[in-house]
């Protein structure tokens, strides 16, 4: 049966029959913390090592986008990475996580960093790396894609942020403040 659902003469919801549809009203105004919207990249098993010998950073070929309904004025952006096993050769790694308007930025620079720290997602010996940053400078309604970036902290000695057949995800979600 379609009707309307309210509260103090207020609107909350309406429901169509055909097709059967309850609609939120655009003027419901939702808590604090509650996510916006999402993005998700998720592999349960590696066909490949993302790895890196280099001491500058280097893109890993990882990119998500989401596209925020706020400005950063009323959210904030939450990007995690997690791989389930990552492996150093004689050497630590470091990485970031790098943001741009544009899709394709394969091009790692310290003024798109999430993070402004010199050491932001430590790859060490055979275990899980896992990061959660926070972008707090962003437009409603402007797409913003996520790159993760690589490098060793000696020269030649190989770094992998995921091992081959390992798990790993990448998701970013958006925040009402």
């Amino acid at each position: 049966m379609s009707g309307t659902l309210q509260v103090g003469g207020v609107t909350l919801a309406t429901h169509t029959e055909s097709p059967s549809t309850l609609t939120l009203d655009s003027g419901l105004v939702f808590p604090s913390g509650h996510i916006i919207t999402h993005s998700t990249y998720y592999n349960q098993n590696a066909s490949a090592y993302y790895e890196t010998t280099n001491i500058s950073y280097t893109d890993m070929g990882l990119e998500i986008s989401i596209t925020p309904k706020n400005s950063s004025a009323d959210s904030f952006i939450v990007v995690n990475f997690y791989s389930g096993l990552s492996q150093n050769q004689n050497a630590n790694g470091m990485a970031t996580i790098n943001y741009s308007t544009s899709s394709g930025v394969t091009t790692e620079s310290s003024s798109t960093k999430l993070v402004s720290s010199s050491y932001p997602i430590y790859v060490g010996a055979l275990h899980n790396s896992s990061v959660q940053m926070l972008h707090q400078n962003y437009s409603a309604n402007t797409t913003q894609y996520y790159r993760i970036f690589l490098h060793s902290t000696s020269a030649g000695n190989n770094i992998r942020l995921i091992h081959q057949d390992a798990a790993f995800s990448f998701y970013a979600y958006e925040v009402k403040k």
